[in-house]
């Protein structure tokens, strides 16, 4: 075992700059990935004017101001109700698998939607993620939400003495565009496990090059070989003529 572990040795420190090659799977996966679509973002714009309330969740005859829910867009996408609805959506679709569970919902729904305002007159609700079926459902979803607590809110607040006036609608419909992250951090288990492999098919191909390799590797073999004993053996001349150059 001991000459055939030094036998392998001696073949991987030959052709150890063969370990360079491993890295051309990595670089082509990181190239492929960098390339192919994997995040998406949904945005559905509003148009409004004058004294837009939204009606508090919370609190039964209570509004919010437009400027509020823009400064703390969670008071429309953490809404318990609004969440239990959500997962009831979702577990209509055909695929169970894409469904998150309700504890997964939140951080879904915390990380990817965003409410802006492009200008003084017009609203963007947003989803950006990689999954672009569960974004339109959800910026459909809220889209939905949004609506319904602009026209409670301007109820609430509305009183015998006074009409509120105002005007809140869907500008368009959503938009989806496709885009691709030169680098993220969810790739590099899978480049490391590819580096792995890459490597470990490396290390196999020296190893099988040099046990099917027929030329003797010892004065041991030759002398198993011939029947007779050896009584010495030349060595090798490229290492004697690089010591004699460096000499």
């Amino acid at each position: 075992m001991g000459f055939y572990i030094k036998r392998y040795l001696a073949a991987f420190q030959e052709h150890r700059h063969w370990t360079f090659m491993a890295l051309v799977p990595v670089i082509l996966y990181l190239i492929v990935a960098a390339l192919r679509v994997d995040s998406f973002a949904i945005t559905q714009d509003f148009s409004y004017s004058g004294d837009v309330r939204l009606a508090a969740a919370t609190r039964p005859v209570d509004t919010l101001t437009l400027e509020a829910v823009l400064a703390d867009p969670d008071q429309l996408f953490l809404d318990t109700l609004a969440l239990s609805q959500l997962q009831q959506r979702f577990e209509l679709q055909q695929d169970a698998r894409a469904i998150p569970t309700s504890q997964g919902l939140r951080r879904l729904v915390h990380d990817s939607m965003n409410l802006s305002s492009p200008s003084d007159s017009r609203l963007r609700l947003a989803y950006e993620g990689p999954h672009a079926h569960l974004g339109a459902i959800m910026v459909h979803f809220y889209s939905e939400q949004l609506l319904q607590r602009v026209e409670d809110g301007a109820a609430r607040h509305q009183t015998p003495e006074s009409r509120v006036t105002y005007r809140f609608a869907l500008d368009g419909t959503p938009t989806t565009i496709g885009m691709a992250s030169p680098w993220n951090a969810e790739r590099l288990p899978r480049a490391i496990l590819v580096f792995a492999l890459s490597l470990l098919a490396v290390l196999l191909l020296i190893g099988i090059l040099e046990l099917s390799d027929p030329s003797f590797k010892s004065e041991r073999q030759i002398a198993r070989y011939l029947d007779l004993p050896v009584l010495g053996s030349i060595p090798d001349a490229t290492q004697l003529a690089r010591h004699l150059k460096e000499t």
